[in-house]
Order: C-alpha cells, then structure tokens, then sequence
C-alpha cells in the first residue's frame, strides 16, 4: 500500500462524456437491467441478484484487508452504460492489479469502452501505485479484444477452458497484461 497517502478507492474518473465513478443506490437497476440484455450475458453470464450487486456497488472496504473488487458505473453523457470493476493483489512482491467491463449494448462498439478501461488503467498505476493491470476476456470476444488492444494490452496466452459460459460449455480465455509504459499514448506514467 502507499504510506501516508489516503487511498481513494472510488474515484470520479472522466474523458469528455465518459466518466467512471462511484455508484448511487438509484443505479442498481440501470446497472442489472443492462447485466440482463444478450449481448452482456453472452460474457458475463447471468446477472447477479439485485442485492449483491446492491453490495458490490454500494458497500466500502477497507483498501488492505479487503479483497472484494471495487466495481465503479460508467456514464456517458450522465447516463448510464455499465459497470467497471478492478481487483487488487496488494503483495509488495506482486503488486498488480486487474479490470472487467461489462457496457449496455446501446454503448457498445463506439470506443467508449476504451476510454473507460483506459481512465481505470491511468488510476491504477498513478494514483494506486501498480505496475501491471490484467484483463481476461473469452478468447472469443474479439470487440473486447481489439478494445483492450487500442489501451495498449498485450497478449499473454489462452487459458485454456478458462470461464464455464453461459450455455454450461467451458471456454477459453485470453490473459492480456498492461505495463505503465504500455499504456496507450506511449508515454511513461510515473514511479
């Protein structure tokens, strides 16, 4: 963890019309109703009861004993698209951390996606001090794919039948890692 530095957890994150930010209880909704359409359940699989999201988007933690991921809303033009959560490994010896991101179909395909992972992977290494982010879409989500290639993500490898889908058939997926200086833009982001 950063020493004498108070570690915000939620943070207000913008891009001109795409921000990602702590969730309202007024939210919750939006949020499952965008969970259930096809095109999210397709990866995501079935929503979450409505009070375990509740949880997961309301709920604090504490940033060192907690290992529940931070899951944030993302707006666009102040409404909202979907969710992004980060999850921490805060081992000194592996300090890293990684990112999903599930957006509603309306929002799909416009590249907001990107700027959305791209604020998120930005606060991880600036502001929560990681030197890694991962992500792990289907192998066969090839929009996610190209959308975590634009922020600079690199292949790893597949893992093989990595995530039971939906339909109950194991599929593979794809780990892709982001350095600090992978980050798109190219330049190096502090520490």
């Amino acid at each position: 963890m950063l020493r004498g530095v108070t570690v915000l957890l939620r943070p207000e994150l913008v891009d001109g019309e795409v921000s990602v930010r702590a969730g309202r209880e007024d939210e919750v909704e939006a949020l499952l109703a965008i969970l259930a359409e096809p095109s999210v359940t397709a990866w995501w699989g079935t929503p979450p009861a409505v009070e375990n999201l509740r949880r997961d988007l309301l709920a604090d933690r504490d940033p060192v004993t907690d290992a529940d991921p931070v899951l944030l809303v993302v707006t666009v033009a102040g409404v909202v698209a979907g969710g992004i959560q980060y999850d921490e490994d805060n081992d000194p010896q592996y300090r890293q951390a990684s990112i999903d991101v599930f957006l509603g179909s309306a929002f799909q395909g416009r590249g907001l996606g990107t700027r959305a992972v791209t604020l998120v992977a930005r606060f991880l290494f600036e502001d929560r001090g990681h030197h890694r982010v991962t992500i792990d879409p289907a192998a066969a989500n090839a929009p996610a794919i190209r959308s975590y290639t634009k922020v600079g993500f690199r292949p790893v490898g597949i893992m093989r039948e990595y995530e039971l889908g939906p339909d109950g058939v194991r599929r593979d997926g794809l780990l892709m890692d982001l350095l600090r200086t992978d980050l798109a833009g190219g330049r190096h982001i502090g520490r």
